[in-house]
Protein backbone atom coordinates (compact mmCIF):
# COMPACT_ATOMS: atom_id res chain seq x y z
CA UNK A 1 0.00 0.00 0.00
CA UNK A 2 3.18 1.86 0.68
CA UNK A 3 4.15 1.68 -3.14
CA UNK A 4 0.51 3.16 -4.29
CA UNK A 5 1.29 6.84 -2.28
CA UNK A 6 3.17 9.31 -4.73
CA UNK A 7 4.58 11.83 -2.84
CA UNK A 8 4.96 15.23 -4.68
CA UNK A 9 6.28 18.51 -3.32
CA UNK A 10 5.71 20.53 -6.75
CA UNK A 11 2.94 23.05 -6.23
CA UNK A 12 2.57 21.97 -2.12
CA UNK A 13 3.25 25.32 -0.86
CA UNK A 14 3.76 23.43 2.66
CA UNK A 15 7.42 21.73 3.49
CA UNK A 16 6.51 17.90 4.00
CA UNK A 17 3.12 18.14 2.72
CA UNK A 18 2.44 15.07 -0.22
CA UNK A 19 -0.15 14.60 -2.14
CA UNK A 20 -1.60 10.47 -2.75
CA UNK A 21 -2.57 9.36 -6.05
CA UNK A 22 -6.08 8.51 -6.77
CA UNK A 23 -5.60 4.36 -6.54
CA UNK A 24 -4.31 4.87 -3.02
CA UNK A 25 -6.91 7.13 -1.87
CA UNK A 26 -9.41 4.78 -3.48
CA UNK A 27 -7.77 2.36 -1.47
CA UNK A 28 -7.93 4.13 1.75
CA UNK A 29 -11.43 4.73 1.43
CA UNK A 30 -12.72 1.31 0.34
CA UNK A 31 -10.92 0.13 3.71
CA UNK A 32 -12.34 2.82 6.27
CA UNK A 33 -15.51 2.55 4.67
CA UNK A 34 -15.22 -1.56 5.65
CA UNK A 35 -13.58 -1.24 8.91
CA UNK A 36 -16.02 1.46 10.01
CA UNK A 37 -19.11 -0.66 8.92
CA UNK A 38 -17.54 -3.78 10.59
CA UNK A 39 -17.38 -2.02 14.13
CA UNK A 40 -20.77 -0.62 13.64
CA UNK A 41 -22.23 -3.69 12.30
CA UNK A 42 -21.15 -5.51 15.28
CA UNK A 43 -23.50 -3.61 16.97
CA UNK A 44 -26.12 -3.91 14.23
CA UNK A 45 -26.38 -7.89 14.89
CA UNK A 46 -28.25 -7.33 18.40
CA UNK A 47 -30.37 -4.55 17.10
CA UNK A 48 -31.56 -6.16 14.37
CA UNK A 49 -32.24 -9.65 15.99
CA UNK A 50 -33.93 -7.40 18.99
CA UNK A 51 -35.63 -5.18 16.41
CA UNK A 52 -36.35 -7.16 12.86
CA UNK A 53 -34.56 -4.56 10.83
CA UNK A 54 -31.49 -2.89 10.77
CA UNK A 55 -30.74 0.38 10.46
CA UNK A 56 -28.80 2.19 7.15
CA UNK A 57 -24.67 2.36 8.09
CA UNK A 58 -23.46 4.42 5.34
CA UNK A 59 -24.93 7.86 6.70
CA UNK A 60 -23.06 6.95 9.89
CA UNK A 61 -19.90 5.53 7.57
CA UNK A 62 -20.09 9.32 6.27
CA UNK A 63 -20.29 11.20 9.84
CA UNK A 64 -17.23 9.47 10.91
CA UNK A 65 -15.42 10.28 7.44
CA UNK A 66 -15.93 13.54 8.12
CA UNK A 67 -15.09 13.49 12.01
CA UNK A 68 -11.31 11.09 10.98
CA UNK A 69 -10.23 12.46 8.05
CA UNK A 70 -11.45 16.13 7.61
CA UNK A 71 -8.66 16.83 5.91
CA UNK A 72 -9.36 13.75 3.10
CA UNK A 73 -12.88 14.89 2.74
CA UNK A 74 -12.75 18.11 1.68
CA UNK A 75 -12.86 18.99 -1.67
CA UNK A 76 -13.99 17.10 -4.88
CA UNK A 77 -11.47 13.95 -4.11
CA UNK A 78 -13.08 14.67 -0.69
CA UNK A 79 -16.42 13.51 -2.35
CA UNK A 80 -15.01 10.79 -3.95
CA UNK A 81 -13.56 10.07 -0.84
CA UNK A 82 -16.82 10.02 1.22
CA UNK A 83 -18.84 8.25 -1.90
CA UNK A 84 -17.04 5.26 -1.69
CA UNK A 85 -16.82 4.47 1.76
CA UNK A 86 -20.24 5.05 1.88
CA UNK A 87 -21.22 2.70 -0.90
CA UNK A 88 -18.87 0.14 1.31
CA UNK A 89 -20.53 0.60 4.54
CA UNK A 90 -23.89 -0.16 2.21
CA UNK A 91 -22.04 -3.28 1.01
CA UNK A 92 -20.94 -3.99 4.14
CA UNK A 93 -24.58 -3.57 5.80
CA UNK A 94 -26.06 -6.23 3.27
CA UNK A 95 -23.55 -9.00 4.43
CA UNK A 96 -24.75 -8.19 8.48
CA UNK A 97 -28.78 -8.54 7.36
CA UNK A 98 -27.86 -11.45 5.74
CA UNK A 99 -26.40 -12.79 8.41
CA UNK A 100 -28.92 -12.05 10.89
CA UNK A 101 -32.18 -12.70 9.07
CA UNK A 102 -31.41 -16.33 7.85
CA UNK A 103 -31.07 -17.16 12.06
CA UNK A 104 -34.87 -17.40 12.40
CA UNK A 105 -35.37 -18.96 9.10
CA UNK A 106 -32.88 -21.76 10.66
CA UNK A 107 -35.56 -21.80 13.76
CA UNK A 108 -38.39 -22.58 11.44
CA UNK A 109 -36.70 -25.06 9.53
CA UNK A 110 -35.74 -26.46 13.57
CA UNK A 111 -39.57 -26.00 14.36
CA UNK A 112 -41.22 -27.75 11.09
CA UNK A 113 -38.89 -30.69 12.41
CA UNK A 114 -40.17 -30.90 15.67
CA UNK A 115 -43.55 -30.59 14.27
CA UNK A 116 -42.86 -33.47 12.00
CA UNK A 117 -41.56 -35.36 15.33
CA UNK A 118 -44.38 -35.06 17.08
CA UNK A 119 -46.94 -35.83 14.60
CA UNK A 120 -44.82 -39.54 14.21
CA UNK A 121 -45.03 -39.72 17.93
CA UNK A 122 -48.71 -39.25 17.67
CA UNK A 123 -48.33 -35.60 18.88
CA UNK A 124 -51.84 -33.36 17.99
CA UNK A 125 -50.99 -29.40 17.84
CA UNK A 126 -49.28 -26.90 15.27
CA UNK A 127 -46.15 -25.48 17.16
CA UNK A 128 -46.06 -22.33 14.57
CA UNK A 129 -49.46 -21.23 15.65
CA UNK A 130 -49.29 -22.12 19.77
CA UNK A 131 -47.95 -19.39 21.99
CA UNK A 132 -44.27 -19.80 22.59
CA UNK A 133 -44.04 -20.80 26.05
CA UNK A 134 -46.57 -23.59 25.25
CA UNK A 135 -44.52 -25.06 21.79
CA UNK A 136 -41.58 -25.21 24.10
CA UNK A 137 -43.38 -27.25 26.61
CA UNK A 138 -44.59 -29.35 24.39
CA UNK A 139 -41.13 -30.21 22.66
CA UNK A 140 -39.64 -30.48 25.84
CA UNK A 141 -41.89 -33.02 27.13
CA UNK A 142 -41.11 -34.97 24.10
CA UNK A 143 -37.42 -35.05 24.08
CA UNK A 144 -37.03 -31.79 21.32
CA UNK A 145 -35.92 -28.31 21.34
CA UNK A 146 -35.04 -25.10 18.92
CA UNK A 147 -31.28 -23.99 19.63
CA UNK A 148 -31.69 -20.36 20.72
CA UNK A 149 -30.49 -17.40 18.54
CA UNK A 150 -26.58 -16.58 19.56
CA UNK A 151 -25.83 -14.01 19.13
CA UNK A 152 -21.59 -14.13 18.82
CA UNK A 153 -21.83 -17.08 16.46
CA UNK A 154 -24.03 -14.35 14.31
CA UNK A 155 -21.43 -11.83 15.06
CA UNK A 156 -18.33 -14.39 14.10
CA UNK A 157 -20.92 -15.27 11.06
CA UNK A 158 -20.37 -11.83 9.59
CA UNK A 159 -16.97 -11.18 10.69
CA UNK A 160 -16.06 -14.16 8.62
CA UNK A 161 -18.32 -12.89 5.68
CA UNK A 162 -16.24 -9.33 5.90
CA UNK A 163 -12.88 -11.08 5.87
CA UNK A 164 -12.56 -11.95 2.21
CA UNK A 165 -13.23 -7.87 1.26
CA UNK A 166 -10.61 -6.80 3.84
Amino acid sequence: LAQAAVLETGGCSTAGCFRMSPAWRDTKAIAYGTCVTLVLSCTMVVAGLKAGITPGVSPLVVLCGWGAFKRSSTGSAGARFLNLAQVAGSAGMAIVSGVIFSEPLLQILYLTSAQQSLREQGVEGDLKTMPWKDAQELMAAHGLSIPPVSIPTNILAMIASFAPHL
